[in-house]
């Protein structure tokens, strides 16, 4: 039950801290972008110059301080980590997350995300 609480408690403090209730993460190598709408659930994936890709997902805790996002499909799977400053590797930006995509495509990358 305790866990349960602090699970909630996380999923309640990254929704509160994503002020639109929308996260949008940043991939690069391969380019990815995925946009997460925390009120709808809706999930959009767009590898830049492939296809873009909408599908439902489900949003759950992990610990404390990371969020699990995964689509429907099973096809993409994030990770957000609350408490980690993230980055695209290619430009000098921070994201106020780290998020680790495990894509059904392209394996692990790593980047960062923000709320919008």
């Amino acid at each position: 039950m305790k866990k349960i609480g602090l699970a909630l408690v996380s999923l309640l403090a990254f929704q509160s801290a994503a002020q639109a209730n929308v996260i949008a993460c940043s991939f690069t190598e391969p380019f990815i972008t995925v946009q997460l709408d925390l009120t709808t659930g809706d999930l959009v994936r767009n590898v830049i110059g492939d296809k873009v890709t909408s599908t439902k997902a489900m949003i759950g805790t992990k610990g404390d301080n990371i969020v699990l996002v995964e689509s429907v499909d099973g096809d993409v799977n994030l990770e957000i980590h609350l408490d980690k400053k993230g980055s695209d590797g290619m430009s000098d930006r921070i994201y106020d997350y780290e998020g680790i995509l495990n894509d059904k495509t392209f394996g692990k990358v790593f980047g960062g995300c923000n709320s919008k």
